[in-house]
């Protein structure tokens, strides 16, 4: 049952999203989850806990969902999590059968991973039996990445009576932020309810501090890809990229075995309060299950300047006699110091100050080109994203933001000099997002830069936080979107991302990762067709040539290939063999950091590239280049 509290944070938060939630223009229609919809998926992700007749039977509580500050609906998300409860201890102990006997891992049969959309199992014979595909498919993952098979059992066991230990300990809190997550999302897809400050020990406003990490889950265990430059692995320098985590400690000092967890699941238990000490076992890269263990002592950080400050680098290419310098700037996200510039202290910390200082070191260095790597940038304020634009841009359009009233703003690059006029590229992957988008759009649509790399996020909604406590103590905040970005031509890249001028694969990461499955409609807006001011697609059918070239000759870049691929058919819905021998032969891809490392390898030949003269360019298609330094740039 929940509180009188809660009760009016509920209907508060009806009344704010009944009238301030974004609603795309006519004729454009939001497709949303229903609140016990999106509760169910909420609980039961995999939709392998619930039957199609389990469903049907809890159907009764839809309409109490809708109104949970009445007082007879407020028992409604209990009385569902207690069916859940029964229901996986039920199948928790089938697991632990069905691991105990023999499991089979030869034959025809094929399991889908990714269970996000389909359909509910419609029998019990065949939830079991999707349970049992499942086991197989984590026996063999452990298996091919060496563990013993003595251990294989054991710690399948452990996991599963893990989870469901800790879907028995969750609160009467968290279940009601489970609710509310999914009450608010019933209006917008990305909106989030977040409890007031001690409703819930673990709540996201008291345990947002990390540790600086960027993960991988392509398998077991779960692969550190990158590290948040300036964060608290990365100061550490005792955790490099390619290490697997097996372990985190828990509250109470003991380890916890993380083997088969997804990337999501290990970042929030990394999470923690700022200040607070988390210790990781870790395995080095390339090693067997059964190595010897690393332990990793780190403290946790709140996201600021430290960890969102960018980084820069300069890169040296030799193409025949000549040689050729690449000054990356790695922007992990779009930072404002909000604080100290309303307090008018002249030399606050953001995204683009920073940057303009590493750009200054460049020219001071004559580097040849500027590659921007973008990826893993979720965004952040779009007012410093904007501003980061002016670096690179004199002046000009830079988005179009649409307000549910059909009201559109254009935001535009304030006019100056920019920091850097040379020869300019955009590295993206799926981790893009917001307002990192909104920065490679905008150097793409005027034609002042390539990107390179993938298909981007494909999230461009601006969100506004309210406050519930301006109406009742204790309610919490609610984050909702208020707007919608647009391409300077009045495209949508929402739910489909920005297209790579120059298609670059990196890590090909086949778990489900974060599926928006209800995105805001991506209509296009009817607005003057913009030019194209620079000279980037000029030379995108040379540089082109030269990429491909190199693709076809180096081994490395067709198991990029052929491991994207895989992955973008596993999150399309496809099916994983369970029969050993073909899974082993399927094995052979580049490990998740190597890949990445790769990816920023090939962009920046493909940087030298745009600066060699355009006689030496057809020549050079087919060598190798060859990368023969590395130099930090100036802070």
């Amino acid at each position: 049952m929940i509180t009188p509290v809660q009760a009016d944070a509920a209907l508060w938060s009806s009344r704010v999203l009944l009238r301030y939630a974004y609603k795309p223009p006519a004729p454009a229609r939001l497709v949303t989850a229903d609140v016990l919809d999106g509760y169910l998926d909420a609980l039961d992700p995999e939709r392998l806990v619930f039957t199609q007749a389990d469903a049907g039977a809890i159907d009764s509580h839809r309409a109490r969902l809708r109104a949970l500050w009445e007082e007879a609906s407020r028992g409604a998300p209990f009385a569902i999590q207690e069916r859940f409860l029964d229901r996986l201890a039920l199948l928790t102990a089938f697991a632990g059968e069905t691991l105990r006997a023999f499991v089979a891992t030869s034959g025809k049969e094929r399991y889908r991973r990714v269970r996000s959309t389909p359909p509910r199992p419609a029998s019990e014979q065949e939830q079991r039996t999707l349970w049992r595909q499942r086991l197989i498919d984590e026996v063999l993952t452990l298996r091919l990445a060496g563990m013993r098979e003595a251990d294989i059992v054991t710690t399948l066991e452990r996991r599963y009576s893990t989870r469901l230990a800790e879907a028995k300990a969750r609160t009467q809190a968290d279940v009601f932020e489970l609710y509310m997550n999914a009450y608010a999302r019933s209006f917008d897809p990305d909106a989030r309810y977040f409890p007031a400050a001690g409703a819930r020990a673990t709540s996201t406003q008291q345990d947002g501090a990390s540790i600086g990490v960027t993960l991988f889950a392509s398998g077991a265990p779960v692969e550190v890809l990158a590290l948040t430059p300036g964060g608290a692995a990365a100061r550490s320098g005792q955790l490099q990229p390619g290490e697997r985590i097996v372990g985190v400690s828990r509250a109470d000092g003991s380890m916890a075995d993380v083997l088969g967890w997804s990337s999501r699941d290990l970042l929030d238990a990394l999470r923690g309060a700022p200040g607070s000490t988390v210790v990781l076992e870790t395995l080095p890269a390339g090693t067997r299950l059964d190595a010897a263990r690393k332990r990793v002592s780190l403290v946790r950080a709140l996201p600021g300047e430290a960890g969102q400050a960018p980084r820069g680098r300069i890169e040296t290419v030799t193409k025949g006699n000549a040689s050729y310098r690449v000054g990356i700037v790695e922007v992990p996200g779009m930072f404002e110091d909000a604080a100290s510039r309303n307090a008018g202290i002249k030399d606050y910390a953001s995204t683009s100050r920073e940057a303009a200082s590493l750009l200054q070191g460049f020219r001071e260095a004559k580097v040849d080109a500027v590659l921007l790597d973008l990826r893993g940038n979720g965004g952040g304020s779009l007012m410093e994203s904007v501003k980061f634009l002016r670096l690179f841009l004199p002046k000009g359009l830079a988005a179009l933001q649409g307000s549910g009233k059909g009201e559109l703003t254009s935001e535009f690059v304030p006019e100056g000099t920019p920091a850097w006029s040379g020869q300019l590229g955009v590295l993206v992957d799926r981790g893009t997002a917001a307002g990192a988008e909104l920065v490679a759009g905008a150097l793409q649509d005027r034609g002042r830069a390539p990107v390179l790399g993938e298909a981007s996020g494909g999230r461009s909604s601006v969100q506004t936080l309210i406050p519930l406590d301006r109406f009742a103590p204790g309610l919490g905040e609610l984050s909702i979107t208020v707007s919608q970005l647009y391409r300077i031509d009045g495209s949508s890249f929402e739910g489909r991302g920005l297209a790579p001028d120059i298609a670059i694969p990196g890590a090909a990461e086949a778990g489900a990762g974060e599926v928006r499955t209800h995105p805001f409609p991506g209509t296009p807006l009817q607005v003057p067709a913009a030019p194209k001011e620079g000279a980037a697609a000029a030379m995108l059918p040379s540089v082109s040539a030269q990429h491909r070239a190199r693709m076809a000759a180096d081994g490395r870049y067709q198991k990029l290939v052929d491991g994207q691929a895989r992955a973008l058919a596993l999150r399309s819905g496809g099916e994983v063999s369970l029969d050993e021998a073909e899974r082993r032969r399927e094995g052979d891809i580049l490990p998740a950091y190597a890949a990445r490392a790769l990816q920023l390898e090939e962009a920046v030949r493909v940087m030298a590239d745009t600066t060699a003269p355009a006689a030496g360019l057809a020549g050079d298609a087919g060598k190798a280049d060859n990368r023969t330094g590395t130099q930090a740039a100036r802070p």
